[in-house]
């Protein structure tokens, strides 16, 4: 067997054996080890190799073992691909182990079942002993905690910190709660040449880098040869929490819920042209603050008839709160829409009306500009939190675009966006 695995291992480890193996009975909580770090750290194949240790010393013991990534073809095509290969490493690799590959794959590990989900299946989450939250990021927080009520005694979670603020994040201090930080530096088994890629996107030089950002000397190699990027060195290198570069709403103030004294509430709707992610805006303004909810953000939903389900469900909980009709500005690239939406909407007796936004050449970013004139409020959602975060400007040998990047991340925005061009069309 070759089983040499970097020093993360012996520390979930050590943390395994003191917060939970050594500790009665009577007062075990599931521990918990989030493991933040830098690209190519080990920290996927470490949990892997503890998995293997643990298992081992547990031999026949049906461990229930669950790993989850956001969707079931990422834990497959890149999660899974990764533990084979890892076993492969190991030398203890069996094919003939490996069941359920198509839709629930499966792998018997010296008589412990190892589970490979999706978090988008809908599937009820099953009780387990251990579950791993790989790329954890990618995640939304509702369906892993109805994993975490079922788990009984380890939840590790991983993740490049491509964010400066996540649900994830807020887990650092909770009870029996331990975070830890690699980068590849401590991946003993890196390539070389892997290594080389990850530095050349240093913009300081080396020495320099215990020092204050603007005390640091530029990294002339790297500049040179036109490698730098300063995001991803942070953290795909570093590790470190960084939000992207060309944001284009870097300046935001995040609340808990709309304020209830504003001058005027109004609404946008987004939605695919077939599958895909429904976003529903709410709006209102008091002065020069702006302030954002997206209450309804679906994905993946085949039918307008759908979404019109959980938007009527909204309606009657708020339509108190907020009397008068709802104008609703929604995306125009299939009319239909607004035709059914405003037939169900009368036949129900809903005080809303559904009308396209008249669109122009450039108005997205005439939207972006108005916005930008007022002080920016948005409702702390995850959904909101990832948007914002990854909503940038686009670039042309890099330089910087007055054009956003249709990355997928921008159904909110242009939801909000409308309703707000819809607003001033009125002025």
């Amino acid at each position: 067997m070759n089983f040499d695995p970097s020093p993360l291992f012996w520390t979930m480890c050590k943390l395994y054996e003191q917060h939970f193996v050594l500790v009665p009975k009577s007062e075990r909580q599931r521990l918990t080890i989030c493991n933040e770090g830098s690209t190519r750290s080990g920290k996927t194949w470490d949990f892997f190799h503890f998995l293997v240790a643990l298992c081992d010393q547990n031999r026949q013991r049906n461990l229930e073992i669950y790993i989850y990534r956001d969707t079931l073809t990422n834990c497959r095509d890149y999660t899974l691909k990764e533990f084979v290969k890892c076993l492969k490493v190991i030398g203890i690799y069996n094919p003939e182990l490996l069941v359920g590959y198509g839709q629930k794959p499966q792998y018997d590990l010296f008589g412990n079942p190892v589970y490979f989900r999706g978090l988008d299946s809908g599937i009820e989450a099953q009780p387990s002993d251990i579950c791993f939250f790989n790329e954890s990021l990618e995640m939304d927080e509702d369906p892993v905690q109805n994993v975490l009520m079922r788990c009984r005694q380890m939840a590790v979670f991983d993740w490049n910190p491509k964010y400066t603020a996540h649900w994830c994040f807020d887990m650092e201090g909770q009870p029996n709660t331990f975070f830890t930080l690699t980068t590849y530096k401590n991946n003993k088994h890196l390539e070389q040449t892997i290594v080389n890629d990850i530095e050349s996107w240093c913009p300081w030089d080396f020495e320099d880098l215990e020092k204050p950002e603007p005390e640091r000397r530029p990294n002339l190699k790297n500049i040179q040869s036109g490698t730098v990027n300063r995001f991803r060195w942070l953290v795909y290198g570093q590790g470190v929490r960084c939000a992207m570069e060309g944001l284009v709403f870097p300046d935001v103030t995040y609340i808990p819920e709309l304020p209830k004294d504003v001058d005027k509430y109004w609404y946008g709707l987004d939605y695919a042209n077939t599958v895909g992610t429904y976003a529903f805006s709410e709006c209102c303004n008091k002065g020069r603050n702006l302030y954002f909810d997206c209450p309804i953000y679906v994905k993946d939903l085949t039918s307008l008839a759908d979404f019109y389900v959980i938007f009527k469900r909204h309606y009657e909980i708020k339509k108190n709160e907020r009397p008068g009709q709802w104008v609703v500005i929604c995306d125009s690239a299939k009319p239909q829409n607004k035709v059914d939406l405003n037939g169900w909407a009368s036949r129900d007796g809903l005080n809303v009306v559904f009308l396209d936004c008249k669109k122009f050449a450039g108005c997205v970013t005439w939207r972006i500009d108005l916005i930008k004139r007022y002080s920016i409020h948005l409702v702390n959602r995850e959904h909101i939190r990832k948007e914002q975060e990854n909503y940038f400007y686009q670039k042309v040998n890099g330089i910087e675009l007055n054009e956003p990047l249709k990355n997928g991340f921008d159904h909110f925005w242009d939801a909000a966006g409308m309703s707000l061009q819809y607003e001033q069309s009125l002025r």
